[in-house]
């Protein structure tokens, strides 16, 4: 047998089964199907944070809390009116639109009730004694006058007999003078004629002053009478005012009216309250032709916001979940802080200001709402149409404002600076 070649050391089958492995007729599996959707997820949702922190935008927001009111309007109150008195009957509940000079309720006030009653019974006892004092005038005036009459007639009889003497007197006169003259009687009796003649005539005089002076003392009888029922016809008529006034107060206090048109937004009495002059009886929200929001929001967070910003509005009396939120502009940020003075200006509900400013001083925004006249409630809203009912002047609202909108990747830069240390 001839020697094997070295090269021969291995069987031919074993070179050709290491020349042509099994295994290279079969394809190699790297992974399997649910690895590489899994990958592609990851993959995606990588892609998706890479874009959304280089091109998506964080929100940064300022909450606070306001009302809705008719532009630089408040909410008025319906004061009780001067003096005191019980709630009889509330006229209107709450809710209800009312329109300026509308009844809202009735007062009694019993002791200016009384007070004018005892002022009527004064009265009617002045009038009384006017009316009697007047029948009495007229009688002393009348019998006063008769009188007069009487006593005119005997001094013009008086005056008609001095005259005729004065007349005689006269002629005595003048003949004793013409006898003088002749001789034939003395000077004495020529004098004493002439005394005759001027007696008479001073008598006359004197008579006719009587007679004038009559007349004079009739007027001033006559004037007396009228001065003392001009004083009593004053008193009558100082009363009467007084007692005007006392029924107008009542009349005025018997009633309140609303001050504006508008809707009722409290009610701070019941029946049979007591209240005084200037106490709040009703709230009212102003009918508006544009309504904004009056908010107040923290003095730190208020600095942030400025006109123009967008504002989500959500009112107290509709739910976020369902209709969205109400939108709107910032028109106005107060340069400073609000006091509770301020405040009351503004709102003119004291109420209402203890409740915006428990925490702090706040800032005083206002939004603007945008209208939309296809929903129901006439204004813009985050969800499609809104509430199915309308939004009035007096709700109160929760705001949110959107301050500042950034790249989500910004706000990683700081932190990448500082752990690569990079200025």
């Amino acid at each position: 047998m001839p020697p094997e070649n070295p090269r021969n050391l291995f069987r031919k089958e074993a070179l050709i089964h290491l020349t042509v492995p099994e295994q290279l007729n079969h394809a190699i599996v790297i992974t399997g199907s649910k690895s590489w959707i899994l990958l592609s997820s990851l993959s995606l949702l990588a892609l998706g944070i890479v874009l959304w922190s280089l091109f998506g935008a964080i929100s940064t927001r300022v909450d606070g809390q306001g009302i809705i009111l008719a532009n630089n309007e408040g909410i008025y109150n319906a004061a009780a009116p001067a003096g005191e008195g019980y709630i009889s009957s509330l006229q209107v509940k709450l809710g209800d639109s009312v329109q300026q000079g509308q009844l809202l309720a009735k007062l009694n006030n019993p002791s200016l009730k009384e007070q004018i009653e005892t002022q009527q019974k004064m009265l009617t006892l002045i009038e009384q004694k006017y009316q009697n004092l007047l029948k009495e005038s007229e009688i002393a005036i009348r019998n006063r006058h008769l009188q007069v009459i009487k006593q005119n007639d005997y001094l013009r009889n008086v005056i008609k007999q001095q005259s005729e003497n004065l007349i005689y007197a006269k002629d005595l006169l003048e003949i004793r003078k013409e006898a003088f003259k002749k001789g034939l009687i003395t000077k004495q009796e020529v004098v004493a004629s002439w005394q005759q003649f001027y007696d008479t005539k001073k008598n006359i005089e004197t008579t006719k002053k009587e007679l004038l002076q009559n007349d004079i003392y009739e007027k001033s009888y006559h004037e007396e009478w009228e001065e003392k029922l001009r004083n009593l016809d004053l008193k009558i008529k100082d009363q009467k005012q007084e007692l005007d006034v006392l029924k107008g107060q009542y009349n005025t206090g018997q009633y309140v009216y609303s001050p504006v048109n508008g809707t009722i937004t409290n009610i701070q009495v019941q029946l049979g309250d007591m209240v005084k002059d200037g106490m709040p009886i009703m709230s009212i929200a102003p009918a508006p032709d544009n309504l904004e929001v009056i908010a107040y929001v923290p003095a730190e967070q208020g600095k942030k916001i400025t006109a123009g910003m967008k504002a989500l509005i959500v009112p107290s009396v509709i739910k976020k979940e369902e209709y969205g939120s109400m939108l709107g502009k910032v028109s106005y940020v107060s340069p400073y802080p609000s006091n509770s003075d301020s405040m009351k200006a503004v709102l003119k509900n004291t109420e209402l200001v203890q409740h915006l400013s428990e925490k702090n001083l706040p800032i005083e925004i206002r939004i603007l709402l945008q209208k939309d006249a296809s929903t129901a409630s006439g204004f813009q809203w985050t969800s499609a149409s809104g509430p199915p009912q309308a939004i009035t002047a007096g709700t109160m609202v929760e705001i949110n404002i959107i301050v500042r909108k950034q790249a989500p990747v910004t706000l990683l830069l700081p932190g990448l600076k500082k752990l690569f240390g990079s200025d």
